[in-house]
């Protein structure tokens, strides 16, 4: 008899629910309407990677909930789950969507700052994040229900 004890793991999101989420973020931060003005931009068009903020479900959950409620995030990952040519490093300008623990989109953000760090010895890589979509709605961390949109 094995006994296994894993921790609770987050759940990946269904990569509809993430294009929909795509397109209805696109729309609220107003690229579509720039698009048939000014032509397509690269960053409009391709749907962006997701993440989540903790590989916890509870935790990711509550600290997109915060994201949101902020406006903004901060993201440390040690340098060495990067490749060493720094080519995969986030780069300002870079959009993410993050996910809450049971793999539902929650927050189109973007990368406005990246520093590369020694920390104790270690090399870590400190990401800022600021909230595009949705706007700064009011969202509580007791709202998660209705966490998507």
């Amino acid at each position: 008899m094995t006994s296994e004890s894993a921790e609770p793991q987050t759940i990946a999101p269904d990569p509809k629910s993430v294009s929909d989420f795509w397109e209805l973020a696109r729309n609220e931060v107003g690229w579509t309407r720039l698009e048939f003005l000014l032509g397509s931009q690269q960053e409009s068009l391709v749907e962006p990677p997701w993440m989540h903020l903790s590989p916890y479900p509870d935790k990711a959950t509550a600290l997109v909930l915060e994201l949101r409620e902020e406006g903004k995030a901060q993201v440390v990952t040690p340098r060495d789950a990067y490749p060493e040519d720094d080519k995969d490093l986030p780069k300002v300008g870079d959009l993410t969507i993050v996910c809450t623990g049971d793999g539902l989109p929650a927050a189109l953000v973007m990368t406005t700052e990246v520093s590369v760090l020694d920390h104790d010895g270690d090399s870590i890589v400190e990401e800022k994040l600021r909230c595009l979509h949705p706007r700064q709605r009011g969202v509580k961390a007791s709202d998660s229900a209705d966490v998507p949109t």
